[in-house]
């Protein structure tokens, strides 16, 4: 069954705005704020007030073929199936219908032609911009992806950022993608798109207004933030256990079925409690450190594969804001540590493992804390935050160092992230200036 969230419309722009701040604090204030009509106007409105956006355009698309079928089918049945009957299919089906449906529906949007043309002018001038795309939900993400294509066109364009209230089925379209829920999200008083019209209007109107333009307001400074996290159950739900089936898979892939079976039976004894989980990590240790070296880097590249599917999306995408300086600690083994740092980007400071001396070193909570002194103790003093998924993080912390524990319904962790506001807005104050932007809509 899949997850279901009620929202009221108000809590809903609450967040968006919210994420906007968190946006321009840490990936600095955008030039462009894209919203895909109809769901994304008033989501992209509310977020581009919090973000302070320099501009905003509302695009929408064109359904082709089968996609434009499904359009008309959903529009019969809002219309015609008690809103009761259709809360009941999107917790059921839509998830599995989306995934089913995402090969067919790859092709089938396209941005308006006017909204088209309209856009490619607003990137040509600017340059060295920094563009937001906007949308209520990713389904299949064809919406989203048609108007990264447009973006895409325009190198100027040099950085862009895709937001969504949710991702229904967990779909990754951008790789800096901030995606506040994964599952499907319902509304008290109906479709977001029935703001539509009045959000519209707004922008319309805060395009009018009088205000000096974006080049008139000082560019924004932007603070540096130290950002660490935890491994497993934080950034990934089980790299260990990933780690395990990558092995499985290279053994037989190599016909090597006496480690095979070694692993497999190790693994079996640990489930049934027949020895720990020390000697079970030992082992795997030792098998991955003595593969030979062309298979430990096929090994590595799996496993990072691996890693990168399973991983919080939008928290890798706030590590790798420009004001956030990211480092992993953790207690995974160290001995697959490049296939972390592959699949994130991000130094990784700890891991268990076989020291120099030949002893064996696990990595404690207070262990992560000591690197985390270390590491802040060479480089000038910045705000900075531990996420992690238990309290023995917190229980361990300094004085100096926030910690925020990432509960397992976060899907996405930008909840967690939104919440630590002793973090990311430090001197937001000073550092992004009070200005009135000017607003676009186009297509209307």
């Amino acid at each position: 069954m899949t997850p279901n969230l009620d929202l009221s419309h108000e809590d809903a722009l609450r967040l968006a705005t919210r994420a906007g701040e968190l946006v321009a604090c840490v990936y600095g204030r955008p030039d462009l704020v894209v919203g895909i009509q109809r769901g994304g106007t008033a989501v992209a409105g509310a977020f581009a007030d919090g973000a302070r956006a320099g501009e905003v355009a509302l695009v929408g698309t064109v359904r082709q073929g089968p996609r434009r079928l499904a359009g008309d089918v959903r529009t019969r049945v809002r219309d015609l199936v008690p809103r009761g009957l259709r809360r009941l299919y999107k917790r059921m089906l839509f998830t599995t219908v989306v995934r089913a449906t995402k090969r067919l529906h790859a092709r089938g949007a396209e941005l308006k032609p006017a909204d088209r043309s309209r856009l490619r002018s607003a990137l040509t001038r600017k340059s060295d911009s920094f563009v937001v795309v906007v949308d209520d939900a990713i389904d299949t993400g064809s919406t989203a992806a048609a108007v990264l294509e447009v973006i895409a066109e325009r190198p100027n364009a040099t950085r862009v950022l895709l937001f969504a209230l949710t991702s229904t089925a967990g779909v990754v379209v951008h790789p800096a993608q901030l995606t506040l829920f994964e599952g499907i999200v319902d509304y008290h008083e109906g479709d977001l798109g029935e703001l539509s019209e009045e959000w519209r209007t707004r922008l319309a109107e805060r395009r009018d207004a009088p205000g000096p333009s974006k080049a008139d307001a000082a560019p924004p400074t932007l603070a540096k933030r130290d950002l660490y996290l935890d491994l497993d159950g934080t950034l990934v739900p089980n790299s260990f256990r990933s780690a395990i089936h990558t092995l499985l898979a290279l053994h037989v892939e190599r016909r090597r079925f006496g480690r095979w079976l070694g692993l497999l039976a190790g693994r079996v004894a640990r489930r049934l409690r027949l020895t720990g989980h020390g000697t079970l990590l030992r082992l795997v240790d030792h098998q991955i450190l003595s593969l030979p070296e062309a298979d430990r880097t096929r090994f590595q590249e799996r496993l990072a594969a691996r890693l990168t599917g399973d991983a919080r999306a939008a928290m890798v995408g706030i590590a790798h804001a420009p004001a956030v300086r990211a480092r992993i600690v953790t207690a995974a083994l160290r001995s697959y540590a490049p296939a972390i740092e592959r699949a994130f980007g991000i130094p990784v400071l700890t891991g268990s493992g076989r020291q120099a001396d030949g002893t064996w070193r696990d990595v404690t909570p207070a262990a992560k804390v000591a690197a985390i002194r270390d590491d802040t103790d060479a480089v000038p003093r910045n705000p900075s935050l531990l996420i992690g998924d238990t309290m023995l993080e917190a229980l361990s912390s300094t004085a100096d160092l926030d910690v925020a524990i990432v509960p397992p319904w976060d899907r996405t962790g930008l909840l967690t992230v939104l919440g630590a506001t002793s973090w990311w807005s430090a001197g937001r104050s000073r550092t992004l200036p009070v200005h009135r932007p000017g607003w676009t809509a186009f297509g209307t």
